[in-house]
């Protein structure tokens, strides 16, 4: 191989080292960008040197040299682009900014004057002082309404609501029986150096709160007690992007009555996804892939998959499917197959003992049950009368 200036080279690679470059690069800019030998051997390589940074032009009309180049001009990930293209939006779609949900939070603050803010930043820039200057006051003892006002110099020996001095803040917070970290939270939150330090407890939603009807707590725990709702319960709704009155609510979310491919009423989703023998993962990933639509999501069995009582499908016919329960192999409809596993996914139920406390169902024989001593129903209709009966957890 020879180059623009009659270089000898036994092969490509050895006048792309010779060079700094690379056979990639080098295609690139000849086949692509139609540069000649010498200019492509003799510019050093750059980030827009790759296969496929083709120059490209934004939706107002600015020229890039690369994807990547518009992506960071436009402030998004390259992934979040390609992704955004795959699903058919349009050029405008592909560069907006990445919508993010602000979480909702009940962290209000009081100046002491029944002024309230959503935060301490947003007290402090209404009273014109900065957030490092009011901690410093409050640091010092001094009040809310005091600490907003005043100005303070960083005390060199830290003191306690009480005055008693100490060497550093480390030794402040092993007095009290707290970190440093929950010292520092807590400040950002508002709280009095009294508050703060009387409260020991290392919690994290130990903060003081309000709810949706201006109701005022000592605490996130004492608001979610009041309501009956558990923290896991409100910040997962909150992440979810609920408001607070929604997250506060002590009817479950998924209380919601929901309807079957079949057309059978269920109180909640849990209850329908049981009646199904089915996860609510399997159930979630086959909605958003979209493999299954309409009755084809419920009611195909997963082959391979051990349902409750022992029933697994082995291998789809045509119309018919073969299933294998205690060594025993079947050939059924894929209606009997439903009707079998849900029988032995109740028996299952009654061996364990898996039923609520205020429920009666006894195996009589072969298909039929006798419920809470009155009903004798088959083995389908048992197990929908259960969920529908049952008391489901809020």
């Amino acid at each position: 191989m020879t180059d623009h200036l009659g270089n000898e080279f036994e092969s490509y690679a050895e006048m792309y080292r010779h060079w700094g470059t690379n056979q990639t690069i080098y295609h690139y800019r000849t086949a692509v960008k139609g540069w000649d030998m010498k200019t492509a051997l003799e510019t050093p390589p750059m980030d827009t040197d790759m296969a496929g940074a083709h120059e490209c032009e934004d939706h107002l009309g600015n020229k890039f040299e690369s994807i990547r180049a518009m992506c960071d001009y436009w402030r998004i990930p390259r992934t979040t682009f390609f992704q955004r293209r795959a699903k058919g939006w349009d050029l405008e779609k592909c560069l907006s900014p990445i919508e993010t949900k602000r979480r909702h939070t009940a962290r209000h603050v009081s100046d002491g004057h029944g002024n309230d803010y959503e935060s301490l930043d947003a007290m402090c820039a209404a009273y014109d002082i900065t957030k490092q200057q009011y901690i410093i006051n409050i640091r010092n003892n001094l009040s809310v309404q005091d600490a907003l006002t005043a100005r303070t110099e960083k005390p060199e020996h830290p003191k306690d609501h009480k005055g008693v001095e100490y060497d550093s803040i480390n030794a402040l917070c092993r007095a009290y029986g707290i970190t440093k970290t929950v010292l520092r939270s807590r400040l950002e939150l508002g709280w009095t150096l009294a508050e703060i330090l009387e409260n020991p407890e290392n919690h994290n939603h130990y903060i003081k709160s309000k709810d949706h009807e201006n109701k005022r707590f000592s605490s996130q725990k004492a608001m979610l007690d009041a309501h009956g709702v558990s923290y896991a319960t409100y910040t997962h709704r909150i992440r979810k992007g609920c408001d607070i009155e929604t997250a506060l609510t002590a009817d479950s979310l998924h209380l919601i009555p929901s309807k079957d491919c079949e057309g059978n009423e269920f109180p909640c989703q849990a209850a329908m996804l049981e009646y199904w023998l089915m996860t609510n993962g399997t159930y979630a990933n086959r909605k958003e892939k979209q493999t299954y639509k309409g009755p084809g999501t419920f009611d195909h069995p997963s082959v391979g998959r051990e349902y409750p009582g022992g029933v697994t499908p082995v291998k789809k016919y045509g119309a018919f499917w073969l299933i294998e329960h205690k060594g025993h192999r079947y050939v059924v409809t894929k209606r009997m197959f439903w009707h079998f596993a849900r029988q032995q996914a109740l028996i299952e139920k009654i061996k364990t003992g898996g039923l609520p406390d205020n429920v009666s169902i006894r195996h009589i024989r072969d298909d039929w049950f006798l419920y809470d001593g009155r009903y004798v129903l088959d083995g389908e209709s048992a197990l929908k009368k259960l969920l529908m009966e049952r008391s489901w957890r809020k």
